[in-house]
């Protein structure tokens, strides 16, 4: 089966698809792997997402859902989508400061490629990231927080640290 992007212009050669169902699954299959590259909503008008390796997809990744860690952050599975987490948030009574462009966009997908959202007054998405949670290339779950050595490289990381798997973002109230 040929997997491409959501608009048919651009085909993955990836060997294979994975798709994990616990963290820890993730961790030996990125471990173990040489190559591996995480297709999100497949939003994407280039190759980033493909590899000669492993395709990762986290749709099937059971996490909990949407998370209230503060008054002003939660924290949601890296794979969810901005129109399934807009509801969760205002169940909530809390809101994000900026959204994608399309529902179908991955949360993950947006700020690890700084796409999406900007203005004047409110940055990138990937400026409501308060921390973020990731498999590294050594299958280790790593957390990085605001103000970490690293946490700025890695919110824009291209994938190149590892596979995002929770992310905190910033919320104000609805």
């Amino acid at each position: 089966m040929t997997r491409t992007n959501w608009a048919g212009n651009v085909t993955y050669s990836a060997a294979r698809l994975a798709e994990p169902t616990a963290i820890e699954e993730l961790q030996a299959l990125v471990h173990a792997e040489e190559h591996v590259r995480v297709v999100g909503s497949r939003h994407c008008f280039n190759d980033i997402a493909d590899t000669p390796g492993v395709q990762v997809s986290l749709a099937r990744l059971r996490t909990d859902g949407p998370a209230r860690v503060s008054d002003k952050a939660v924290r949601v599975p890296a794979w969810l989508r901005y129109g399934d987490l807009v509801p969760a948030l205002r169940a909530e009574g809390v809101a994000l400061a900026n959204l994608a462009s399309l529902p179908h966009i991955s949360v993950a997908g947006a700020v690890q490629t700084g796409t999406h959202g900007s203005g004047d007054r409110i940055g990138s998405l990937a400026t409501q990231v308060s921390a973020l949670e990731l498999v590294d290339g050594r299958g280790e779950l790593v957390r990085l927080a605001r103000g970490d050595a690293d946490f700025d490289g890695a919110v824009v990381g291209l994938g190149a640290l590892g596979v995002l798997t929770q992310v905190e973002l910033d919320v104000a109230p609805a």
